[in-house]
């Protein structure tokens, strides 16, 4: 006998209702026995079980080339006289140079500035202009340094330093190709920071795995004199007994190369 009109939209309706309710029974089912996220609580022991540690190795060498830096300066009533002093002088400078064993591409214009000189006199009173001073500065590399060369730039040192107006402002060292200083460098501080991090887990009854984390630093400064003088004074490094000879006292010494590097080995 076939089913009336409301009789099968009532068996629709409980049979979708069954249904739903069985369904959303398996979804909160499923997500109680789900196993709990494992992710944070990974980081946090990684985290934990690391140690960190720093090794540092350290290599020397002797410099093997120079860079020397002079300025030219004047102080007169006009400008033009100031410059003409300065360029004049220039020319003396770049003449000499043509005597040593530097190259053209290593003479180098660091800076040229021309300044008014003014006198405020006693009191604060009103300024006035006393004069133009014109500077000029320039850097003088010397390369394939050795003690032989070295020689080399007393002379140099002291040749510009007889010359009116020129000052001696520093004098760097440097090594052209530190490479293999760096390879050098790097390796040491790996071995130390292997051996610092066994001598502290042996200490805390631990064993370390493989490093997980590494970083560099790095420290290669050129080794930098400076000794202030005034233009006007022409005196070289040297001490008073080489000054009075007309000489100048070049210790190379040696230069350090410094790499520093971070590791984290995990914690077995």
């Amino acid at each position: 006998m076939p089913m009336k009109k409301e009789e099968l939209l009532k068996t629709t309706f409980i049979c979708t209702t069954i249904l739903v309710s069985v369904i959303f029974f398996w979804i909160n089912l499923w997500k109680m026995r789900a196993p709990a996220p494992v992710i944070s609580q990974g980081e946090h022991q990684q985290s934990v079980n690391v140690l960190s540690v720093q090794g540092k190795g350290e290599v020397y060498a002797a410099p093997d080339m120079a860079t020397l830096s002079i300025s030219l300066s004047k102080t007169a009533p006009t400008t033009k006289e100031a410059q003409h002093f300065v360029a004049t002088k220039m020319s003396e400078v770049q003449s000499l140079l043509k005597n040593f064993p530097i190259k053209a591409e290593d003479i180098q214009t660091q800076n040229i500035t021309i300044g008014t000189e003014y006198d405020y006199g006693f009191g604060g009173g009103e300024r006035k202009v006393k004069g133009y001073t014109a500077t000029y500065a320039m850097a003088l590399t010397l390369r394939e340094l050795d003690a032989k060369k070295a020689k080399v730039l007393e002379d140099l040192i002291n040749t510009l330093s007889g010359i009116e107006g020129v000052g001696i402002e520093s004098l760097s060292y440097d090594i052209r190709d530190k490479t293999d200083l760096f390879r050098q460098a790097r390796s040491l501080a790996m071995e130390k920071a292997k051996q610092k991090a066994n001598e502290l887990a042996k200490l805390g009854g631990v064993r370390i795995g493989k490093p997980i984390a590494l970083s560099e630093e790095v420290d290669a400064t050129p080794f930098f004199a400076r000794k202030a003088m005034a233009s006007q004074s022409n005196v070289a490094f040297a001490d008073e007994a080489s000054a009075e000879e007309g000489t100048s006292t070049i210790a190379l010494g040696q230069l350090k190369v410094s790499v520093a590097i971070n590791v984290s080995y995990p914690l077995m």
